[in-house]
């Protein structure tokens, strides 16, 4: 499977007569490699080329397994390692390197052989990783029910009145005894005008009575990645926090019911952003309608105005129109969707529908 995704990963390289290509982004050299390297302040690149050799450049303290294809250049911590990868280098080729590498390694790269032309190749890896595979998708699944099976806990765990801190506690140990490896990010759980602010951290502020409840996380099950994000109101729900709350489960569900192969992913967020412009809220949707994700929480594509990418089946993103209006509530409903050969699956079913904490 591996040597699979390197050779698609050559065959862009020749699409965008690309010659020459380093991998420092960890996360693309495990999607190509089978192996996740943590090298922390040391130098990890992965050189592939046009003619469809590969060698991996890695410190010889950190493990890796043998492929009979891929070729190693090990270094201790006394070696130049930018030295050593120049003598795998063609100078007079062009060179792709993603944009993950520190400017230390770049730099001194540029300076061993600075008559190399360097263009930013990380469209390529996130391009290729925006298509998922079976069992990408399998997995993707997976960790999706285990984020549907964690927001019912918390459903319970509301009943409770406890901080904003608390509940965010008590789902990393969700998670953590339902086996997932970690969280995908921090969680974001937001009361009352707290909920106005789509990115607001954890405090020690407690539910009143009318507020909105905002709860978004995510978990990484056998290396994917989840997110998910409902909204509760705690015992009772004004007038004006119903219509907004209606009018965002519509954006969801009509956006979802939009996504299909073959139309441009910025109509996605076309189709959200009409239905809160239309009920009146439109300054309120502050953010795009979503994002890819899979290995990385955030990746490829752009569920945005500006992004054009047409839609292919396997790719996998959210949907996650929201309202914020202060002075009255905040609320953010969020699925994550697979582009099928017709249309899409939508990976989360926990209930959408408008719910009271009592």
């Amino acid at each position: 499977m591996f040597e699979n995704r390197i050779k698609n990963a050559i065959s862009l390289m020749h699409t965008h007569s690309l010659d020459q290509m380093i991998i420092t982004d960890p996360i693309s050299i495990l999607y190509l490699t089978g192996e996740y390297f943590d090298c922390g302040e040391r130098c990890l690149a992965l050189l592939i080329t046009s003619q469809g050799s590969y060698t991996l450049l890695l410190n010889e303290l950190f493990n890796v397994k043998a492929y009979d294809s891929l070729s190693l250049t090990l270094y201790t911590d006394s070696d130049d390692p930018i030295a050593l990868l120049t003598t795998k280098i063609n100078a007079q080729q062009k060179m792709g390197i993603d944009g993950e590498w520190p400017s230390k390694f770049l730099m001194r790269l540029m300076s061993l052989l600075p008559s190399l032309k360097v263009v930013d190749t990380s469209f390529i890896l996130e391009t290729q990783r925006s298509i998922k595979d079976f069992e990408e998708c399998q997995k993707m699944l997976k960790a999706s029910a285990l984020n549907d099976s964690v927001m019912e806990d918390v459903a319970k765990l509301l009943t409770q009145n406890l901080s904003e801190n608390k509940v965010a506690k008590h789902i990393a140990t969700f998670f953590d005894k339902k086996g997932a490896s970690k969280l995908s990010f921090d969680p974001i759980i937001a009361y009352g005008e707290n909920t106005t602010n789509p990115h607001h951290e954890p405090t020690e502020d407690f539910i009143k009575n009318g507020d909105s409840i905002i709860v978004d996380m995510g978990c990484v099950l056998n290396g994917y990645c989840s997110d998910m994000t409902r909204t509760f109101f705690y015992q009772s729900v004004s007038n004006e926090a119903r219509h907004i709350y209606e009018t965002v489960f519509k954006a969801n569900l009509e956006a979802i019911k939009a996504v299909k192969p073959g139309i441009a992913i910025s109509d996605i967020d076309g189709v959200a952003r009409k239905v809160i412009s239309n009920a009146g809220y439109g300054e309120y949707f502050t953010h795009r309608t979503g994002h890819g994700i899979g290995l990385c929480v955030h990746e490829l594509p752009s569920v945005s105005s500006s992004d054009t990418t047409i839609l292919k089946a396997g790719m996998c993103f959210s949907i996650e129109p929201g309202i914020y209006k202060p002075g009255v509530c905040g609320v953010r409903i969020e699925d994550l969707v697979l582009v099928t050969e017709n249309g899409c699956t939508v990976l989360n079913n926990f209930s959408k529908e408008l719910t009271l904490i009592s």
